[in-house]
């Protein structure tokens, strides 16, 4: 069971920047050794390394066979990406290139209730950036189901039915005292996430179990699901409870967690970054974002790198480590070397140029996948959406070719006649074009 440093009483509450180790039950040999029997594992799974998961003994039932479970991660869309993103995204790429159906939800009603962001264009850039990180990551996001929340009734249902045995205790351990208090408005996100771990199971999708991979700071929310899945298993509106399988959280500079919420920490790969204005409340809004050009998101890394060595040089090393340990980016890095701060800065900066044109090949393909859809609706085409085909034109972005570096294994591919969800991938992505660089 839990062998790390925080107990039961003591897990993830939501929103906390802690890292947080060995949540749940400890990932057993057998699973470790099933995995890497998979085809080209990375480096978290050859070092055994995943920080604890739930319901494991579902997940040993049917890891085996990649065909009888949908994986489901997803994406708050409030900031930019960072290298923590990377390694979950990753792996979601190692499962789906062998045959595993990937569910990654948008989570535009998270959004909605977040007092943090008010305005929905920001909304849809920051969706938008996240969608080409995942892509430039390698995962297949033609293959994959990628929905916004609020357009998936599927998971709305499943939400609603499982309601029924819902406790105060199991939002008070996700999101903890205060934001029950102040922003009581996420117990409905709660719920809506429990539909989205379930959603593989659903009838029409026809899996036997579902688990979610993310990081050790949302097992809160397969605690609740857990909870709340008993019912459902024993009338048969699904087939088994979901497990699940957490990410090691990769530390920030300050030893936190990589996160928004530390942005003066974090080493983000994207184009976009937040600004807040502060509120007479004492809470903070979502006030601009700005883009960054590759050269600018260089020099914002090393100038980041080089200040934490001065004032926190052993974290600035803590976190190298723990990006070699699991990253295959940086797995060849030799830790005992004496230049190791300027080998790093070296292999970040390519990391950041490797993006960057991955990034463009996901955005080129997301805008002629558009123009092909808006083309076949013909006279049916909004004006706002015409324009994003003559805007794509313009720019000579019409790039039919779906990018080298994603995987076309068929077993993947999600058919699109289950996929109901209204805007697919790449409309989020053209939605955003006027504002959007790689």
């Amino acid at each position: 069971m839990n062998t790390g440093a925080y107990h039961e009483k003591d897990a993830p509450k939501g929103r906390e920047s802690k890292i947080y180790l060995n949540i749940g039950e400890e990932v057993s040999d057998e699973i470790n050794n099933i995995l890497k029997s998979y085809t080209a594992p990375p480096k978290v799974v050859i070092n055994n390394g995943f920080d604890g998961g739930r319901n494991l003994e579902v997940l040993v039932k049917y890891l085996g066979d990649p065909g009888s479970y949908g994986v489901v991660s997803g994406r708050k869309p409030s900031g930019p990406c960072h290298f923590g993103h990377k390694l979950v995204v990753e792996t979601l790429s190692f499962f789906q290139e062998n045959g595993g159906w990937i569910f990654l939800p948008v989570a535009d009603l998270e959004v909605i209730l977040d007092p943090k962001i008010d305005k929905e264009e920001h909304y849809f850039l920051l969706a938008a950036d996240n969608l080409l990180d995942w892509g430039a990551w390698g995962l297949n996001l033609d293959a994959a189901y990628v929905y916004p929340q609020s357009e998936e009734i599927r998971v709305m249902n499943l939400a609603y039915l499982l309601s029924r045995n819902l406790n105060f205790e199991n939002y008070l351990d996700i999101y903890g005292a205060d934001t029950m208090i102040n922003e009581f408005q996420f117990i409905f996100a709660g719920l809506t996430q429990v539909g989205d771990i379930l959603l593989p199971q659903h009838s029409e999708f026809g899996k036997e179990t579902s688990f979610m991979l993310s990081g050790p700071d949302q097992d809160g929310h397969m605690k609740m699901t857990t909870d709340l899945s008993g019912y459902a298993v024993e009338s048969g509106i699904i087939k088994s409870l979901p497990s699940s399988l957490y990410i090691p959280l990769i530390p920030s500079f300050e030893g936190k967690k990589e996160s928004s919420s530390g942005p003066g920490a974090t080493l983000y790969l994207g184009s976009l970054r937040n600004e807040y204005a502060f509120l007479e409340n004492g809470g903070k809004q979502l006030d601009n974002i700005r883009k960054l050009s590759l050269d600018e998101r260089i020099k914002e890394s090393m100038y980041k790198i080089d200040k934490y060595c001065e004032i926190n040089k052993p974290g600035v090393e803590s976190s190298i480590c723990k990006r070699a340990e699991f990253l295959d980016c940086f797995s060849d890095l030799d830790l005992a070397d004496d230049n190791l701060i300027t080998t790093f800065k070296a292999r970040v900066a390519s990391n950041l140029k490797d993006q960057y044109e991955r990034r463009k090949q996901v955005l080129e393909y997301a805008l002629y996948l558009t123009g092909e859809y808006l083309e076949k609706k013909g006279e049916l085409a909004k004006k706002e959406e015409l324009k994003t085909v003559a805007m794509t034109k313009k720019l000579n972005l019409y790039n039919s070719s779906i990018p080298a570096f994603w995987k076309k294994e068929s077993a993947s591919y999600i058919p699109e006649n289950l996929r109901t969800a209204q805007t697919p991938w790449y409309l989020l992505v053209s939605r955003a074009i006027a504002q959007l660089q790689p």
